[in-house]
């Protein structure tokens, strides 16, 4: 759970914004837009596990698999959570296994 003893209230807020805005370009498919969104989200709280995934949905959209799996990598390490884990099976997958 992000803390805002830990990061403060601006950061949180900030953060939270620009998840917001990289959910809305990931409905709009404008999936280098969302990329941008969660990274500015990250810099705000760097250890943002919604941010990581969604950025990893993201960049799986685009088709860089490694990327996406080092996001998920990375949100795993933070806190083993289910959908981290779903999101990790999946980049592994097209990375062994791309679509043609």
């Amino acid at each position: 759970m992000l803390s805002e003893d830990q990061y403060g209230r601006k950061e949180l807020l900030l953060n939270e914004m620009a998840k917001q805005d990289g959910e809305a370009n990931y409905e709009k498919q404008s999936y280098t837009k969302a990329i941008k969104s969660f990274t500015q989200a990250l810099r705000h709280v760097p250890d943002d596990v919604a941010a990581l995934v969604g950025r990893s949905r993201c960049y799986s959209r685009l088709r860089k698999f490694r990327r996406a799996a080092d996001d998920v990598d990375m949100a795993l390490h933070i806190d083993a959570v289910d959908k981290a884990s779903l999101e990790r099976a999946d980049c592994w997958a097209s990375i062994a296994f791309p679509p043609r």
